[in-house]
């Protein structure tokens, strides 16, 4: 499986990860989503995470980054 975010983007998985829980890391997913929505096909969709395991996502107000996934909209 390719790590590259282009390639990620394809197979519908995140192609941003690791972005701080932080006022910069909301402008940035602000941001994604902002210059995104002119594409109407594409969904944009934040997972939150904490330390440890990445295998689910969990509460925004306890996470300490989060992923972004980019998606073809149905």
């Amino acid at each position: 499986m390719s790590r590259q975010p282009a390639d990620r983007l394809i197979e519908g998985r995140y192609v941003f990860e690791c972005i701080p829980n932080t006022d910069e890391g909301e402008e940035f997913f602000q941001n994604v989503r902002k210059y995104l929505s002119t594409r109407n096909n594409q969904r944009v969709v934040r997972r939150w995470r904490g330390q440890g395991s990445w295998s689910h996502s969990i509460n925004g107000e306890r996470a300490d980054s989060f992923v972004i996934y980019i998606d073809e909209r149905s």
